[in-house]
């Protein structure tokens, strides 16, 4: 299980930056024993009022916090560190006592506060470490190894074999138990008709043409479906049959369809078969209130699932927060052989929302939900260049447009069938409909605008695709740029829509990126905030731009911006 560290970890708060000096802590832990450093030699008390006393021999440091837009991949957290020990490094390794042996914490502290109110900003093994004589300076890294999934899911145990189903047909042997989740099958066609389709297999774990019982296995779990349509992929015969819950040879509880008495009267041994699971119920159950007795089938709740089956060290209070922020994308699916859990989100949902993930100290990993509508009002600062009244950064870098993948004619296959690996269904977003061939239209065909904020429809979507106001944009900026998506987990026409209206918007046109100097006062800010910038030098006039980097110098703080362009909502913009 992942370690967590609640959402009421110790933050950087404005108050304390704008009312207290703020200095580096630095501890190590070698050979049994604990070295405490701070960038000035001061006493620490901490909550049982014992004090610590922190040798001021530690050099001033960068640190750097930032994420990619929609990017996933974290990284290993590590910082490099100077400091002066107040014993010979060189005696503690030829005791056996290495550098390569310790553990580091590099954390940061409001002069008067408490040793716990300590903002801990990252903590692992000591890497890279270097050493000379007494008394000299020596180098190490500090680096974080809580962020790699060492976990598979599902467990080892979870798998047809000889213990667990000993009737088992040979076909089935081996096979993992699946983790269903929604409602895999269930979608509808491009006239709107709901159609249950094939979603998972269902392996045959006790039958014999003479046998009294013929069972075959759904999940891994307790699923909410009390029936569901078992389909012989092999003579292609399909009859509706119970859903019971019994105990595999280990006794773990799970799902299994009662093939008794049912297609043929029996199974049969080597055939292949799949499950259509109803529009009502589905996979296993959700531990949301508001779906009690459904299934577990939006994005929010499976990601807070699934991470919590990794050894990811995350933010549990973020995490809980993006729940319901994405609770609008449904999913449905299985997972069929053992995955890293962390490996699973990023390769299948985490592309499909917008969110990218960041690093925060002691608490871990978390999410950045993209504010697609963020407005100056959502600003929790405000950055005016320092050439103008009241300012409180300089600007240190010019204005740079970022290299992205544009995409304004976006398809995304969805609906997916297991048993042929097709998909059943497709959406598309294109903003120029109007190039479609005319021999693909039907007659009397218009494209005209019908709402406020430019959004366009036709007659026929579904042949010309659907277009936006931001992919119009697009198009008529930079030209057509077409991309073809698939996605295994998404059955729902509306969620396929959803998915694709903010991959325009963000995919649009490219994003810029600058950067500022600031005070310290300002190390609250971080990476995903929402600032409102004014830089009269670039034409920036309380323009919404995104926290990408904080980075801490020896007497300043570094701000790297994001400015994602938004024609309908920035009032300084020209096509």
């Amino acid at each position: 299980m992942a370690f967590v560290l609640g959402g009421g970890a110790a933050q950087l708060k404005p108050s304390d930056l704008a009312e207290k000096d703020i200095l580096w802590l630095l501890r190590v832990d070698l050979g049994g024993r604990t070295f405490n450093f701070c960038t000035e030699t001061v006493s620490i008390t901490d909550a049982d009022s014992v004090t610590h006393l922190c040798q001021g021999t530690l050099d001033d440091l960068d640190y750097e916090t930032s994420f990619d837009l929609f990017g996933t991949d974290v990284g290993t957290p590590s910082v490099p560190v100077t400091v002066t020990f107040p014993v010979s490094v060189a005696t503690l390794a030829r005791n056996g006592q290495h550098l390569s042996s310790g553990t580091a914490e590099l954390s940061l502290w409001a002069r008067g506060s408490t040793l716990e109110e300590r903002v801990i900003l990252v903590e692992g093994r000591i890497k890279k470490g270097t050493y000379d004589g007494d008394n000299e300076p020596i180098t190490f890294t500090i680096e974080s190894d809580d962020f790699v999934d060492t976990a598979l899911f599902p467990d080892v145990n979870a798998v047809v074999n000889e213990k667990t189903w000993p009737y088992a047909d040979d076909k089935a042997l081996n096979q993992v138990y699946p983790f269903v989740f929604g409602k895999p099958g269930a979608t509808e066609d491009a006239t709107g008709v709901s159609r249950k389709m094939s979603g998972t297999p269902v392996y045959l774990v006790g039958n014999t043409s003479s046998a009294t019982e013929a069972w075959g296995l759904l999940a891994g779990h307790r699923v909410k479906a009390t029936e569901v349509i078992v389909r012989d992929a092999t003579d292609l015969t399909e009859q509706t049959v119970d859903v019971v819950h019994m105990a595999d040879g280990l006794g773990r509880i799970c799902a299994v369809a009662n093939l008794t008495g049912g297609l043929h009267g029996y199974a049969i041994a080597g055939h292949e078969y799949y499950a259509k699971w109803t529009e009502d119920l589905g996979g296993i159950p959700s531990q949301r209130p508001s779906r009690s007795g459904k299934a577990m089938n939006d994005a929010g709740e499976l990601f807070q699932f699934l991470i919590r089956q990794s050894t990811i060290k995350y933010d549990e209070g973020r995490v809980a927060a993006l729940v319901d922020q994405i609770i609008g994308y449904k999913v449905g699916g299985f997972i069929g052989e053992r995955v890293s859990p962390w490996e699973w989100l990023v390769d299948n949902l985490l592309p499909l929302v917008p969110v990218s993930i960041g690093i925060t100290g002691a608490a871990g990993l978390y999410p950045i939900l993209w504010n697609m509508a963020a407005r100056v009002e959502d600003a929790v600062e405000t950055l005016t260049e320092g050439s103008a009244s009241g300012g409180n950064c300089f600007r240190t870098s010019p204005v740079s447009y970022e290299e992205i993948d544009l995409a304004n004619e976006i398809r995304l296959n969805y609906a997916f069938g297991p048993i042929k690996d097709l998909y059943r269904a497709s959406t598309t977003l294109n903003g120029s409909p109007e190039t479609v061939p005319a021999s693909l239209l039907t007659a009397g065909l218009t494209i005209s605008e019908v709402s406020s904020d430019g959004t366009f429809s036709s007659i026929n979507p579904d042949i010309t695709g659907w277009p936006t106001a931001y992919a119009r944009f697009s198009h008529l900026r930079h030209g057509k740029h077409a991309v073809e998506l698939e996605s295994n987990i998404v059955y729902e026409r509306q969620t396929a829509d959803a998915i694709l209206s903010w991959m325009a918007r963000a995919r649009a046109t490219y994003p810029r990126t600058v950067s500022y100097e600031c005070s310290t006062k300002l190390a609250w800010l971080q990476p995903g905030d929402v600032v409102a910038l004014t830089d009269d030098s670039v034409f920036f006039s309380n323009q919404v731009a995104i926290v990408r980097s904080v980075t801490w110098g020896e007497t300043a703080l570094s701000l790297s911006l994001l400015l994602i362009e938004d024609h309908l909502r920035d009032t300084n913009l020209t096509t």
